[in-house]
């Protein structure tokens, strides 16, 4: 089929005026010279608009970075002002009196100018004692936990914050503070100053005319990426006003983005180019807009008379294409069409002969090479192919490949089928339903957590099958693909009959447990009798040999209690008195109750909560979840190490974290923390003593009082073990 067309095309006649050789190469001279005079035109265009822009931008980038200098000058100013008054409030090597104080800073009348919105004097602990203006809850607040007041005792040095949402205002706010030292530069207190950023723009402001300020086009954004606000726009003034949402303002999310220069295009408006420059000092982006076709019209008058001389240009090339191009393309005509003809049918093997021609047969070589390797290729190829596929089809696992949605069926292997008993059209129409138990929020999560982690292990969830059985599986995710083409694998472990096993353990355990239960206490009382006197004195021997005897006796006491606490909660016997719980309190009794056990490890006990944080929890279950946490916490910290237990605010509930300076969970270990009877081991010997099942308790405590509970951990880093708890749900009015 191939070999006819061919021949056929080349027997042929050729008639008519352009049949000659010579007219074909002179329209072809010709029309090559046209296209090169307007490709090099168009890239000679082209170039000369990059030149202008780039050289715009450098100039828009030289204004906003002289705008940040300012910015600096003027903050650097104000800090300088105030570390000199801060050195006047030291009498006698101590920090003045508050009259003295009022005295010596009201003498500066410039303070209040440099600061509207107050000036007040803190003492070394950063509470504060003075203030010029009365707010109602300032004075007497403790500021020491804001980042920038730490540094500023930590380093005896002025320091200027980032705009912050101020505490007692609620507006956004610069927080200016100047250390004040005794004359051995022992730290008396702070002096400092606030500037209420929706009053008093620091910034010095760009002067654009009415129409441009109208129109937008010369604009100035400044723009807080730390508390996300539009702090100025030169179209409105001072703003400092939460940024719009994202896709509502394409400029402001470019500038978010980290595109420091670059041109745009706003909806029915002129492109425009901009510049931005980041002001570290204020968390600050500094922005210059200018309309794009007033920085481009002198390149268009010079373009306009580059296209005449190019014309003169094209019509010596032609001349001179004329005279040069001589040779027939019939050769090359022949060898084009082969290979078309082999493009056409990419299955056969057939190599191009040679033409003789020593300009064209390089070609037709590399072109036979390719056609050996794409062969090659599609062999391999294949047989990888083939492979995979038998893979996937002999797994042991289910295997479900979703789309990105999660919601449509793309693959499934013949170990799902049988596991379901469904075929490959009922599998897709019961996950749609929701019939496979197997919930769509479920997966949503698996691929949130995928997005975040790449992998996600050891999930467990029920199975729906075609007999109605609900099968215990375990479920580990993956994406393959990436961007929106990806799509979501699942290996699905039918564990029924591990579950099954777990289960008839759990109930042999808790049987053995109340029959040990009984004699147990009676050794443990006549121990105790024994140890205390009661047989008269014994032998220093035998005495030491008792007192270990009691300790393993209540270490087994110990074990046998949790055995039953997880017994009871994983049957549902164990009672649960939900209600509104103060946490103030209670951590506080918790934390007291470590204290001697973390002396004896040298470890210091931190927490951090609000004073009238409550949740909806049994008291007596959330005091054992922290004791397990906090004593976990505490044996796995170094000499001299702290452990911190702080509780934060999260909307409709609270998260509670442990946080220790240990050596971290080893890796392998990570997927077996709340598994019972588990603990991490170095080498052949257990790290510390301990049951194994206080946080197997734990989580099944945080479940029940409807939570959830996790960890984060990572080697010569440490631990955090989290969990949250609900707030109570309060009645209308």
């Amino acid at each position: 089929m191939t070999t006819h067309q061919y021949k056929s095309f080349h027997t042929k006649p050729s008639t008519g005026r352009l049949s000659s050789l010579k007219r074909r190469i002179v329209l072809v001279v010709v029309a090559c010279s046209l296209v090169t005079i307007f490709a090099f035109s168009q890239t000679g265009y082209q170039s000369l608009l990059a030149d202008i822009e780039t050289l715009q931008r450098k100039q828009l980038l030289l204004e906003t970075q002289g705008i940040g200098s300012r910015i600096n000058e003027q903050t650097s100013h104000r800090l300088r002002t105030l570390e000199g008054v801060a050195n006047l409030l030291v009498k006698e090597g101590q920090l003045a009196s508050l009259e003295e104080l009022e005295n010596t800073i009201t003498r500066f009348t410039g303070l209040q100018t440099m600061f509207p919105a107050g000036i007040l004097v803190f003492d070394a602990q950063g509470i504060a004692i003075w203030e010029n203006t009365y707010v109602p809850g300032r004075l007497g607040t403790r500021y020491a936990d804001r980042s920038h007041f730490q540094r500023a005792i930590r380093t005896k040095k002025p320091i200027m914050s980032n705009p912050i949402i101020g505490r007692t205002l609620q507006v956004p706010l610069l927080s200016f503070l100047a250390p004040v030292l005794s004359d051995s530069g022992e730290l008396l207190g702070l002096f400092g100053g606030i500037v209420d950023m929706s009053q008093d723009n620091i910034a010095p402001l760009l002067t654009t005319s009415t129409n441009q300020q109208a129109s937008g086009q010369h604009r100035l954004l400044i723009i807080d990426k730390n508390n996300l606000l539009l702090v100025y726009d030169s179209t409105q003034g001072i703003v400092n006003q939460e940024l719009p949402e994202p896709g509502r303002a394409p400029l402001i999310d470019r500038i978010l983005a980290g595109m420091p220069t670059g041109q745009f295009n706003p909806p029915g408006s002129p492109s425009l180019i901009y510049a931005t420059h980041h002001l570290d000092s204020l968390g600050w982006s500094i922005t210059r807009t200018v309309p794009r076709h007033e920085a481009l019209k002198e390149a268009r008058t010079t373009f306009l008379k580059f296209i005449g001389l190019g014309a003169g240009f094209a019509l010596l090339v032609t001349l001179g294409g004329v005279i040069i191009l001589k040779r027939s393309l019939h050769p090359l005509d022949q060898t084009a069409v082969r290979i078309t003809a082999m493009t056409v049918s990419p299955e056969t093997e057939d190599t191009l002969p040679s033409t003789g021609i020593r300009e064209l047969d390089p070609i037709v070589s590399a072109f036979n090479t390719l056609t050996a390797i794409r062969t090659e290729q599609s062999s391999a190829l294949r047989q990888q192919r083939d492979r995979l596929q038998q893979q996937f089809n002999q797994s042991t696992d289910a295997i479900l490949i979703l789309d990105a949605t999660g919601t449509s069926i793309r693959y499934e292997n013949y170990r799902m089928l049988e596991l379901t008993g469904y075929d490959t059209h009922n599998l897709q129409q019961h996950l749609a339903d929701g019939s496979l138990t197997i919930p769509r929020d479920a997966i949503a999560k698996l691929a949130t957590e995928l997005h975040k982690s790449g992998i996600v292990r050891h999930r467990f969830m029920q199975l729906a099958t075609l007999d109605k059985t609900a099968l215990d599986i375990e479920v580990s995710a993956s994406l393959i693909g990436q961007g929106a083409e990806h799509e979501l694998m699942l290996n699905i472990r039918d564990i029924s009959q591990r579950t099954e096993l777990a289960n008839l353990k759990e109930a042999f355990l808790a049987t053995v447990s109340h029959e040990l239960r009984t004699p147990l206490t009676s050794i443990i009382g006549s121990m105790k009798l024994i140890d205390a006197g009661a047989a008269g004195k014994l032998p220093d021997q035998a005495a030491d040999l008792i007192k270990r005897a009691l300790s393993n006796g209540e270490r087994l006491n110990q074990l046998i209690n949790d055995l039953l606490d997880f017994s009871k909660i994983t049957s549902g016997n164990m009672p649960f008195d939900l209600r509104t719980t103060a946490l103030n309190p209670l951590i506080e009794d918790t934390l007291h109750a470590h204290l001697i056990f973390a002396e004896q490890h040298r470890v210091s006990l931190v927490h951090e909560c609000k004073s009238a944080a409550e949740v909806y929890a049994d008291p007596l279950r959330l005091r054992q979840v922290l004791d397990n946490l906090i004593s976990n916490a505490v044996k796995y910290s170094p000499a001299g190490g702290t452990v911190t237990l702080s509780v934060q605010d999260e909307d409709t509930h609270y998260r509670f974290l442990v946080v220790d300076q240990g050596e971290g969970i080893p890796l392998e270990f990570q997927p077996h923390v709340f598994e019972r009877f588990s603990q991490a081991e170095s080498g052949t010997t257990r790290a510390v003593k301990g049951t194994g099942l206080g946080l197997a308790i734990s989580r099944e405590i945080v479940m029940r009082m409807g939570g959830e509970i996790g960890f984060d951990s990572f080697p010569a880093e440490g631990t955090s073990f989290w969990f949250t708890l609900p707030k109570p749900v309060r009645a209308p009015g």
